[in-house]
Order: C-alpha cells, then sequence, then structure tokens
C-alpha cells in the first residue's frame, strides 16, 4: 500500500525534474539580447575579463591592468568606446596579453552571443575573442 501511495510521487518528481533539465539547457543555448549586467572572461584564474554595465559602461582586467570604457549594443553590432586603463607594467608575456585583449576589444564589430559564450568578430568577420560568461549561476 505505501509503494502505491509512493509511485504518483515519483513520477511527478521525475518528470518535473526532466523539464527543469530541458529548460536550462535551452536557456544556455538562446541568443543573448543584451550584455547589460554580464561578466566574461578568457578561461583560467586571474585571466583578463569584461563587465558590462547597465549603464553603458564597461570595466574589467586585462591581466595587469584595470580598465573601463563604454559600449553600446544594437542586435548583434558592438561598439566600444576608448579604453581607459591604469598603467602598471607587469612581468612576461602578460602584458603582451594585455594588449592583444584591449585590441580586440578596441576592434569589436559585432557578437555572438548566448547565457555561456560570448564571440567578438571585427569588421571583416574575423573572430577577435572567445569568451566565457564568469557570472552564470
Amino acid at each position: 500500500m505505501f509503494w502505491v501511495r509512493l509511485l504518483p510521487l515519483v513520477l511527478v518528481t521525475g518528470v518535473a525534474v526532466a523539464c527543469a533539465k530541458i529548460a536550462n539547457s535551452k536557456a544556455e543555448d538562446q541568443p543573448l539580447s543584451s550584455l547589460a549586467g554580464s561578466e566574461w572572461g578568457l578561461e583560467g584564474q586571474d585571466a583578463p575579463f569584461v563587465q558590462f554595465g547597465s549603464d553603458g559602461d564597461m570595466n574589467g582586467n586585462g591581466g595587469c591592468n584595470n580598465f573601463g570604457g563604454s559600449y553600446k549594443l544594437n542586435g548583434q553590432r558592438l561598439i566600444i568606446g576608448p579604453i581607459m586603463s591604469t598603467k602598471k607594467a607587469c612581468m612576461g608575456d602578460i602584458m603582451k596579453q594585455e594588449a592583444a585583449f584591449f585590441r580586440a576589444l578596441q576592434n569589436a564589430h559585432r557578437i555572438e552571443a548566448t547565457h555561456l559564450k560570448l564571440v567578438i568578430f571585427d569588421e571583416h568577420d574575423t573572430e577577435l575573442l572567445s569568451l566565457i560568461r564568469r557570472d552564470w549561476d
């Protein structure tokens, strides 16, 4: 008798869990219509990252220096204003990596974005950066 009462609960729970997984996977693959409030970076600890504010401002860290600037997103068209950064010097290839990161942001022309991945292209449709979402729960 116990199993007869428990079986409908188990079935309903199983269906609910399956639906939640399908809903979450679809949300992760859906195109992103806004960058506001999101944070993206290269893979790795202390890797360069960028945060997009809801007010058109952006900031982040290039690996050595903090930076800031403005951005405008219209559909898939991304325009990033001049980037201003601190002027610390770092050892090794960090400065080269940072300069390349800043250059890629400055040359942004178009994006393809889902909730987990942001790909930035230049005006010739050449991929400049492939970033992963850092603030996704």
